[in-house]
């Protein structure tokens, strides 16, 4: 009984409020003998804040119309003074001093997941903001269906689009869609096979599920959404623990939704090396510090390979070796030393001109007349064998380390 006896006073109280309101602006504007009452004059703006009981908080422009009636003209982000919204540097200090000039958008442009601010020469003219549509008129709302998008048309001028946000809009943004919120990150160590536990950062600070052991693949659904500058940004936020015998690895993660990361543990206090100092295979270390560090071909005849070798407290610890490939009638490619494959290009008749180019190359290089025999890197290649402007072949060809491709083509007449 006690309970509802007060909300009957909040709600009387809220209208006798709104009442005087009314009253004190009809009182303001007083109109000739014979005409309605206006409560205002056209073409002059006020700003207007709602507080709880009003649908707020919430801070908007409000204009007079042709009527003599206030109306909602634009909500606010960063609060209103002397009809006129605030941009976000304006909200938290008095920034009249370097106004920049011509249009400026604050999230650069039509990006309907970031909340912006439309300044022409340093005065505020809108702000993103929500919509639903309802009788053929938006009405600006917290939420809705579609958004009000401001963007700068040129430097001097500005326009606005209603966009239909696929999830909806809130506070001057669309949600993100559910499907790109999705973000992974991998967790791998050395030695394999730590375990992998994983807590929210919300959660209590004992409070970790077990996931799996390294190498996994954790992937985060339904992610937070967090003010940062003034912008709502969905992120997930969580602590990894990784466990290795009694060595253990504590890392806080903050991974905004729709971006993927990696995370490498390392449990090894010594170097370890996945291909043995071989030259004739790709290979990594993981040196005595955790870095990986991935053999390399400094140029077609020079491979730098990585190695693990004992210091002088017998301790293995990363290395490099510069190794010759050419010492062994090699070439070096993609971190390795290999046997160049060859290309046999024959024709009927002989005396073919061949060229030849990498398949995402523009420029044709001129190899020489058949039969030819050619020493070229691996890759696939576009070939063109011709005899003469009426006489010619096109042709494409995958060349593998270490093997002959081998081509015949027949360019006599009616071939």
């Amino acid at each position: 009984m006690v309970k509802g006896a007060l909300t009957s006073i909040l709600v009387i109280g809220a209208i006798v409020a709104v009442s005087i309101l009314i009253i004190a602006v009809n009182e303001q504007y007083k109109a000739p003998s014979g005409e309605a009452i206006r409560q205002c004059e056209q073409g002059s703006y006020r700003c207007m804040h709602f507080n709880a009981l009003q649908g707020g908080p919430s801070d908007w422009v409000q204009n007079c119309s042709s009527g003599g009636a206030w109306t909602n003209q634009m909500k606010c982000g960063f609060g209103c003074e002397n009809g006129k919204c605030l941009a976000q540097q304006n909200a938290t200090q008095n920034a009249s001093a370097n106004v920049s000039l011509g249009c400026n958008d604050s999230d650069k442009g039509k990006d309907y997941y970031v909340f912006g601010i439309i300044t022409l020469n340093g005065e505020t003219k809108g702000n993103d903001s929500c919509a639903e549509l309802a009788n053929e008129t938006y009405i600006f709302a917290e939420k809705g269906k579609y958004l009000n998008e401001y963007f700068c048309s040129n430097d001097s001028t500005f326009s606005k689009e209603f966009y239909i946000c696929p999830d909806g809009c809130e506070k001057g943004i669309c949600a993100r869609p559910k499907s790109s919120r999705n973000s992974t990150i991998n967790i791998t160590s050395e030695p394999s096979g730590a375990e992998v536990y994983l807590r929210n950062s919300s959660s209590d600070k004992d409070d970790w599920d077990y996931v799996d052991d390294a190498p996994v693949k954790i992937t985060f659904s339904n992610p937070i959404a967090k003010n940062i500058s003034g912008e709502t940004v969905y992120i997930y936020d969580y602590y990894i623990n990784v466990t290795y015998k009694n060595q253990s690895q504590t890392e806080h993660i903050i991974l905004e939704a729709g971006k993927n990361d990696a995370r490498f543990y390392n449990f090894s206090s010594e170097c370890t090396d996945s291909d043995g100092e071989n030259y004739l295979k790709k290979g990594y270390i993981i040196d005595e510090n955790g870095n990986k560090k991935t053999d390399k071909c400094k140029d077609t005849e020079m491979l730098t390979e990585y190695v693990c070798k004992k210091n002088s407290k017998k301790k293995l610890v990363g290395s490099e070796v510069n190794y010759s490939c050419a010492d062994d009638d090699r070439v070096c490619y993609d971190g390795a030393c290999i046997v160049q494959p060859s290309l046999i290009v024959t024709s009927d008749p002989s005396g073919a001109t061949v060229r030849y180019k990498l398949a995402n190359a523009t420029k044709w290089t001129n190899a020489g007349q058949t039969p030819l025999n050619v020493s070229l890197m691996p890759g696939a290649y576009n070939l063109n064998v011709s005899i003469n402007s009426t006489a010619f072949k096109t042709a494409k060809a995958t060349l593998s380390a270490g093997k002959a491709t081998k081509l015949f083509y027949n360019l006599t007449k009616g071939q």
